[in-house]
């Protein structure tokens, strides 16, 4: 029962290394796109990074 919470946690983390990394992205190109860092899109990709962000930190913390 072990092995597989942790394999499904380290399914969990992968997905949000995953997932960080798509909208880590769509940030970059969003902020050379709009040329602003200030751009309310920029901002609400931004907003969304870090909680995927926190998500990953709670995570390891498990």
């Amino acid at each position: 029962m072990a092995i597989a919470q942790s394999n499904s946690d380290e399914q969990k983390k992968k997905h949000l290394k995953d997932k960080i990394e798509q909208i880590r992205k769509q940030l970059l190109e969003a902020a050379i796109e709009r040329k602003s860092l200030t751009d309310e899109k920029v901002i609400l990709i931004s907003q969304e990074l870090d909680h995927h962000l926190l998500k990953f930190q709670l995570e390891k913390r498990k």
